[in-house]
């Protein structure tokens, strides 16, 4: 503070403090201003050049926290576990007739063959659903995004683990441009 400050602040300590808080207010503004003193630093490349190389660089970083950083790995492991559960995300069927009414019949055909299809509906056949919510999960909360194919009918090469014609492609976030 200078000596100036420190007198007004003995003779009146709200004067002193208006000035303190008018200071502040100002300093915020004069940041975004340019003078000959301060220039404003500009980006030099496009914003999607720029996005695109901070992406990778934080992505790294976020994968190397969980698996290095004990308190990462116990926050996204909670995450995990309020979100998604050790069954998955539970889905409740109620298909209405036409009157309005919930058609217990059908919907007990659904849980059916959601129960099957659970088993395994990724293409890999190494995950059941609650399994690949959770890693779902877990790679959109680390590195923001993640991705899902939808595989329909009849593909060649693809054997179906299921009798539903209907699995799940994860696409890991680096193979996306």
């Amino acid at each position: 503070m200078k000596l100036i400050e420190k007198i007004i602040a003995e003779i009146s300590p709200g004067w002193a403090a208006q000035r303190a808080r008018s200071r502040l207010v100002f300093n915020a503004y004069e940041a975004a201003m340019p003078n000959p003193t301060h220039k404003a630093k500009r980006e030099k490349s496009a914003a999607n050049t720029s996005v695109k190389q901070s992406a990778v660089s934080l992505r790294e970083q976020a994968r190397a926290l969980d698996q290095d950083h004990d308190i990462v790995i116990g926050i996204l492991d909670k995450l995990e576990e309020r979100v998604i559960g050790s069954k998955g995300i539970h889905i409740e069927p109620q298909p209405l007739n036409l009157d309005g009414e919930v058609n217990e019949e059908l919907a007990e055909q659904i849980r059916t063959k959601w129960a099957e299809w659970s088993v395994s509906p990724d293409v890999t056949g190494m995950y059941t659903r609650p399994m690949l919510e959770r890693m779902l999960l877990r790679t959109w909360l680390r590195d923001g995004e993640v991705f899902l194919q939808l595989v329909r009918g009849k593909v060649y090469g693809l054997e179906y683990n299921t009798k539903t014609q209907f699995a799940l492609e994860a696409l890991e976030p680096d193979f996306i441009p």
